[in-house]
């Protein structure tokens, strides 16, 4: 993404507008700001082993699995003050165990011709398989709903991608048939992404 291109864009939100959230009394949801940008970064270095991750979000596997990271929160940071994109971690009293991005139709216009509020999750692997996701996405997408009247949001899974298809489901998303087809071939795994839609 070219961030010359953002001068002067028009913001989708107000990033003073998107809480804190106290979901237990161990876990809540923060908006990354420069604050956990160097303690995030070292967590996430962990998906570089985790095979499961590597399938299913290739940049942030392999060799250059440190740099990709960092440049991913960065460039979070730079569009959440911007608003036009964001992240919430997920923390377990102070350490990071997910992150959920948001970005808006401005951000996805430039960056994959896909002019609709999009969300993407991955949760760290010694805290999968315990629900966490389940209880964090639909704070999230509440959020988005209350604080930023967004109305409709996508997400965008590969049909192997079995765990992030039944959280979708649990959460009411369906498969929206028509931009599904427009979906090209990911490279990486060589299938072609189904795209899942929610109204809020």
């Amino acid at each position: 993404m070219n961030m010359n291109n953002y001068f002067g864009v028009r913001a989708c939100f107000n990033p003073a507008s998107l809480p804190f959230v106290k979901m237990t009394e161990q876990f809540s949801l923060k908006v990354l700001d420069e604050t956990y940008l160097e303690h995030d970064a070292r967590t996430l270095t962990l998906l570089m082993f985790d095979e499961e991750t590597g399938k299913y979000m290739p940049q942030f596997y392999g060799v250059h699995a440190k740099d990709n990271i960092e440049a991913y929160l960065a460039n979070t940071l730079i569009t959440t003050s911007m608003g036009i994109a964001f992240a919430y971690v997920i923390r377990y009293n102070a350490g990071m165990c997910g992150l959920i991005k948001v970005t808006s139709p401005v951000h996805n216009k430039e960056t994959n011709n896909f002019e609709h509020w999009l969300i993407d999750y991955i949760t760290i692997p010694p805290f999968r398989n315990h629900k966490i996701m389940k209880s964090a996405l639909p704070i999230v997408l509440d959020v988005m709903n209350r604080r930023l009247g967004v109305k409709e949001v996508y997400a965008m899974v590969l049909p192997s991608n079995q765990n992030s298809i039944h959280l979708l489901d649990l959460n009411d998303f369906s498969i929206d048939v028509e931009e599904s087809k427009k979906m090209a071939i990911d490279q990486h795994s060589g299938e072609k992404p189904l795209c899942y839609k929610k109204e809020l």
